[in-house]
């Protein structure tokens, strides 16, 4: 008996958090992947992309760190924690994952306004083709 005892909360944990620690579902977007190959870029513009791409990743990374270690908190906070901290781990888990967003979007930004009107053209053209064709959930 003592035995379900400890094992309810884990089983209910996992029930109620299915999503932490896990990939993202196939049907959810994925951000594109963006290529720059054959926009005929300059060395200027390839050096802005790069040092672009660089801190991106480096914030990115940051980032991640903070979020896995706020899924660690909120893990523990749903068994052991009250019902306000447990909301509290929940939201800032949820801030932290929404600034990997908005981090995205505005290296995105950034990236865009290196190129030319043309070559914003032709990348448009191959972000339409991308979403045309089926992805695989363990591209990436």
């Amino acid at each position: 008996m003592s035995v379900f005892k400890y094992l309810t909360p884990l089983v209910l944990l996992t029930l109620a958090c299915p999503v932490l620690g896990q990939p993202l579902p196939p049907d959810r977007p994925r951000a594109p992947r963006l290529d720059f190959k054959g926009l005929n870029l300059s060395p200027s513009q390839m050096n802005q992309i790069q040092t672009i791409q660089q801190e991106d990743r480096i914030r990115i990374k940051e980032l991640r760190r903070q979020v896995e270690q706020a899924q660690g908190d909120f893990r523990d906070a749903m068994v052991t924690d009250p019902d306000t901290q447990v909301l509290r781990q929940y939201d800032q888990l949820q801030q932290l994952q929404n600034q990997i967003g908005r981090r995205r979007v505005e290296n995105f930004l950034r990236l865009r306004n290196v190129l030319t009107p043309q070559q914003r053209r032709q990348l448009r053209g191959r972000l339409d083709r991308q979403d045309e064709q089926p992805r695989n959930r363990f591209d990436r």
